[in-house]
Formats: structure tokens, sequence, C-alpha cells
């Protein structure tokens, strides 16, 4: 491996010098990109979604592109900085990046093969790239055995990797990258190489309950000089995960109190600023503080816990003000702050008393139902989806409302938000499900995620028989709802 890193230093010294083989991004929000689907030899129809990740803010974008017909279709995005897309059917994957102001052409045979990666090929500036993703590109996903020592296990990684580098020189040989991707993916395989070493203590933690002591960092052997690549999100999320080692227990999912949490931010932040400077420290800390308020972490909130929580928020990103040096990025940061507490305080709150707001769903023979077939009971809707693991450990729980409530005027509701039919009727049928069963289609999801303030999954829902809402958000107290309503002919009346 000290071959690996003096490669490594060789190959950062040349490209600081080689300016002309040297690309760098900045932050600029809101920078239009294209990717140019041309689809061929297609006789069904195809759903893929378009898994867009951004670090800044840090957010997850989701975009669904159906193929039905050969033709070719051209998806806009917005983007901030050059950004890995995931183009996802259930198992089947393949990998896009995508810059700023450019368009990415992806041909898609289907006479090539069922896979993405076997009927893909691709063109434009970032074709080359998306090609050595798919087809040359691999990760360690393997954790440590429990017989296995750290020095085996590092090993095994350094082989790995060290292989992965020599697939990258050979591939930039052949000149069939750009100079600069060339920077940025030697600085990732190094990155990641050392995040796996490090990463398997807390494997062992959680996989054999093996409880080793580690290092705070694992960036010794990784080399900063292109310290301008760290907005990637595979930098960020990796530079993410240093912490002091208490707080491998304290961050146990369950456990983790947002005092504990934002501790560990500052933790994070404080160790990486000793690593890098300048810019990239700038888009750095403005991400991570970004995780503060991203996706749908306020709307969870009581308006006691927002006043709360946001005082913190606020405090944290006063105390680093002046690591984010550059203006465009700490304005940008402060205006998605502000964008997230309005949309908490401007929110439509779905609750007790309120008319359930209705829907119309296919059920598993292909029907149509809407909400109206079902007034004059009581009904509890479970939010659910196929890939979310609660909420399949929890389906006997729901099998257990439905039989003990059998005999009266109520009825188990489960609504599936993803669109995945042959997954969807296999879990009915293997886990004996029992309800009334409807899934999402078209823009079904958006709507009743908006309508009902579903934030996460597993979400419940409790409506009485004369269709108002006696429960949103609910989870301890169900049962005692669902038997008073059903014992008692209980309604509410708006106050």
């Amino acid at each position: 491996m000290r071959k690996f890193f003096i490669l490594m230093f060789l190959v950062s010294c040349w490209n600081d010098t080689s300016q002309a083989n040297t690309k760098r991004f900045v932050f600029t929000p809101h920078q239009p990109a294209y990717i140019n689907f041309v689809v061929e030899n297609i006789n069904d129809t195809h759903a893929y979604s378009l898994i867009i990740n951004e670090m800044l803010p840090y957010s997850q974008q989701s975009l669904n592109v159906d193929f039905n017909e050969p033709a070719s279709l051209t998806k806009a995005l917005s983007i901030n900085t050059p950004v890995y897309i995931n183009m996802v059917s259930g198992n089947n994957m393949l990998k896009l990046f995508v810059i700023p102001n450019d368009t990415l052409t992806v041909k898609l045979d289907y006479s090539k093969g069922p896979q993405l990666n076997e009927m893909a090929s691709f063109s434009g500036t970032t074709g080359s790239i998306c090609n050595y993703l798919n087809n040359v590109r691999q990760h360690y996903y393997k954790g440590p055995r429990k017989e296995q020592s750290i020095e085996d296990f590092n090993q095994q990684v350094e082989v790995f990797y060290n292989n992965q580098q020599h697939k990258l020189d050979s591939v930039q040989k052949a000149n069939e990258i750009p100079a600069w991707f060339y920077q940025l993916e030697a600085f990732n395989i190094n990155m990641e190489a050392e995040f796996n070493k490090a990463n398997q203590f807390l494997q062992r933690g959680w996989m054999h309950n093996q409880y080793v002591n580690r290092d705070v960092s694992f960036t010794e052997h990784v080399n900063f000089n292109n310290q301008h690549m760290c907005w990637l999100e595979n930098s960020i999320e990796y530079l993410g995960s240093l912490k002091p080692v208490k707080f491998d227990s304290l961050l146990q999912y369950g456990k983790a109190t947002d005092e504990i949490f934002f501790e560990y931010l500052q933790s994070n932040i404080d160790i990486v600023s000793s690593k890098i400077k300048g810019y990239g420290l700038a888009y750095y800390v403005a991400s991570r503080l970004s995780v503060t308020f991203c996706g749908n972490k306020l709307l969870k909130l009581s308006p006691a816990e927002f006043n709360t929580y946001t005082q913190q928020v606020d405090e944290l990103i006063l105390n680093n003000k002046h690591l984010i040096t550059d203006s465009t990025v700490y304005h940008f940061l402060i205006a998605e702050k502000e964008r997230k507490y309005s949309e908490y305080l401007n929110q439509n709150q779905l609750t007790k008393g309120d008319d359930a707001p209705n829907f119309y769903l296919r059920n598993v023979d292909g029907g149509m139902k809407n909400l109206e077939d079902f007034k004059g009971k009581v009904i509890f809707i479970n939010f659910w989806a196929t890939y979310c693991v609660p909420c399949i450990n929890s389906i006997p729980q729901k099998n257990e409302l439905a039989e003990e409530f059998k005999e009266s005027d109520f009825i188990l509701i489960n609504i599936c938000l993803d669109t995945d039919f042959e997954q969807w009727n296999k879990i009915i049928e293997t886990k004996n499900f029992k309800g009334e069963h409807l899934i999402c289609k078209g823009q079904w999801k958006e709507n009743l995620t908006a309508k009902y303030n579903i934030y996460g999954i597993p979400h419940y829902t409790i409506i009485g028989k004369d269709g108002k809402v006696l429960a949103n958000k609910i989870n301890n107290e169900m049962h005692d709802i669902i038997k008073k309503a059903v014992e008692d002919n209980y309604s509410i009346t708006k106050q």
C-alpha cells in the first residue's frame, strides 16, 4: 500500500503543475444540466427513477422517467455542482455523472440485454466517465469476518483498492477519461480505502459485538492537496464519518438525542477543519450544517420542538460562520435554512376533526377504490412501502389489529407508497398481510404524502365513521383510539 500512497503523492504533484488538465468546479446555485435518452428496440413499458444526491443543500432529488417506445427524450436538471445520479428500477441500476451546463446522452438499446449496463452507451463530455463508473469501477462492500484480524482485513482492502487504482491508471493511459476526473477519482479511491479500514470498527460492533479501540481519524494516509475536489458526494460522505470514538455508541439508531447530534457535528467540523482549508473547507462546512435542516426533518417537529431545535441550528451556524469563507456558499446556506423554516411555519397540518383527504387507488384485483367506499367504518390507514424494513416487520402487529376488530365496523387499509407491483403482491402473500391493500400510481404518492403530512414511514392515520380524522401521525396510542371509536361509535366535530 505504501507504493500506492507514493503514487498518489506523485499524481497530486503532477496535477498541481498541469493547470491545463485541472478543472475546478465551484458552487453555483441552480445551474442547468440535461440528460438525453435515446431509446431503441423497446417493446414494453419500463419505468425508472433518477436519484440525485446533492451535498449543498444536503438533499436528494428523485425524477421519474418512463419508456414505452423508441424515442429521444431529454430530462432537464437543476444542479449546484457536478453530481452522481443513480438510474434505478428495482435491483437494476445505472450510474451517471453529470456536470453543470452540459448534456449527457444515454443510448439504451433493449435488444442487447435486460441489464441497464448491458444496453447502455454514453456520449458527451462525461460519457467516458459514465462508461468507467458502470463497467470498471467497483466498491468494497464486505465487512470483517468475526474471526478475521484487523490486519488481515486491512490487507484485503488494500489489495482491492490497489487493483482499482491500476484499473483507473489503465483507463487514463488509454485517454478514456478526462484528466481532471482522474485527479478526482484517484482521491476518491484513496479516501474510500482508508474509510473502509476505519469503518470496520463500527461494523465489528454491530455485526459481531466486538468493540475495539480505534483512531479518531482515517485521514493520515490521505493526500488533501487537491482539496478543491472535496465538494463531491463521496468525499463529503467519508469526511462526515470522522468523529471521536465516543460517538460510535452515542449515535446508535434510536439513542441519539438532538444534543448528541449537534455535538457530533461540531466535533466533526473541528476535525475536518484541521485537514482542509479554503474553498474546500467552506463548502464542506456548509454541507454539514445543511444536514441539520435537510429533507423533512423540521416538518416532523411540534411547535415547541421546532423553536428549541432551530435555536440550536442557528447557534451552530453562527459558531462556524468564520469557516465558510465563500460568500456565495454562505448566503445560499442561510437562504436554504430560512426556506426550510418558512416551509414549517406555512405547512397545512392534517389534524383531529379535519375531513380525511380522499384517494382513488388500485387494489390487488386491479379495481379502483376511494375513501368514500369505506365510509361508516372506523378506518385505520397504514402507509408503507415494499422497501421499508420497519413497515414489513410491523405486519404481525397490523394483522393482530385486523383480527381483534374483525367483528366490528373496522377496516385496515394498507396503502403502499411505491409502485413495485411484483414485490407488493409477494409481501402480501408471503406475510399473510391482512386488510384492504391499495397501491399508488402516477402522482398519488406525492398527493398523499402532502395531504396526510407523511414525512416518514410507517405512517398511521385513524378516521372515524363520519369520515373525519381521529388521529394522524400516531403510534403507541393507536389501539386505544381504535377501540374507543369502535365501541363508543366515537366521532369528533371540528372545533
